[in-house]
Formats: C-alpha cells, structure tokens, sequence
C-alpha cells in the first residue's frame, strides 16, 4: 500500500467567530480508510470557550478553555470536525484545529 494511505500533511481548519449551533471547521478525511489520528487546537483569548466534535456534530467531545491549546494522538477520526461555542452568546474568538 502507498505510504500516502499511512500518513498525511496536517489540515487546517479555522473558525474565527464561533456560533451557537456547531459548523464544520475541517470536512471528512479524503480516505475514508485512513481516518485522522492526531489533533492540535487552539482557542483564542479574546471571547468565550469552544467545544469541539469529532462526529459532524453529533457529540461534544472536548471543551476548549480560551486561551488554550491541546494535541491528542491515537484518535480515530473519520467524520467532520465541528465547533460551537459553550454556552449560547458567549462567542469563542479565533479557534484554529489542524488535523492529520
């Protein structure tokens, strides 16, 4: 198999002003077979916190403190990534979240 079934470059997703329902950040991997495994996100300071699903929206999966980042390895991620804020009008600012 190509190692290009193994392994990719990161994929960048931003969301500069975060809303009340969750929108996609970063769409589905390209290879279905070869789902993300690593994240990396920043939530910036200036506004409310995030939360971020790893399943199109269906699952709050990780709260994001603004102001923080995290990185997580060994995911298994094979929908879209979507944000929203935490807490209805409390708008996040700047969350970046690259995946790969």
């Amino acid at each position: 198999m190509p190692i290009a079934d193994y392994a990719g470059a990161p994929v960048p997703g931003t969301d500069t002003a975060g809303a009340n329902t969750y929108a996609e950040v970063i769409a589905a991997p390209a290879r279905r077979r070869q789902p993300f495994t690593h994240l990396l996100a920043y939530c910036g300071s200036g506004g409310g916190d995030a939360l971020i699903s790893l399943d199109a929206g269906t699952t709050d999966h990780i709260y994001l403190h603004a102001g923080t980042q995290i990185v997580l390895n060994g995911l298994e991620i094979r929908l879209a990534i979507h944000a929203k804020n935490d807490e209805a009008g409390k708008t996040f600012d700047n969350l970046h979240i690259s995946a790969w």
